[in-house]
């Protein structure tokens, strides 16, 4: 039997425990926090919040841009714009468990593998501020 943990509210000023499933929307469940009173997704706070685009395609977009360096080879490949790809990279340094995990389910291969500790470090390393030059892959 799978073990769930308790949701708290996301928001930083409640964090309370108190909350109520309330309905759906588009399949995903609402949260209600009877503390402050507001509203909430289940992917609030994570990297699949406000998005319409798997999170395995992410995760894959972003190896590739780790092994090319390239926003713009990226972006070709994937059929997103560079914009999209600058927002996902930016996104990933604070996501990057949720995306290893999403990698692994689709190349179980990588698992303890140099790509994966390569791209754990990619992961990791800020997003550069400016964006226009080529990406620095960890060695």
């Amino acid at each position: 039997m799978q073990e769930t943990q308790p949701i708290h509210c996301p928001y930083p000023d409640c964090l309370s425990g108190r909350i109520v499933r309330n309905g759906s929307v588009k399949g995903h469940q609402r949260y209600y926090c009877k503390r402050c009173e507001r509203y909430f997704g289940a992917t609030m706070d994570t990297l699949s919040y406000r998005l319409q685009t798997p999170i395995a395609e992410i995760a894959q977009a972003l190896f590739a841009l780790m092994q090319d360096g390239s926003i713009k080879g990226v972006a070709r490949a994937t059929h997103h714009t560079p914009a999209t790809i600058r927002r996902w990279r930016k996104n990933a340094t604070y996501q990057k468990d949720e995306l290893i995990a999403s990698l692994l389910a689709y190349h179980a291969s990588l698992d303890n593998s140099p790509q994966l500790i390569a791209f754990r470090a990619f992961l990791a390393t800020p997003y550069p501020a400016s964006g226009k030059s080529k990406l620095s892959v960890p060695s």
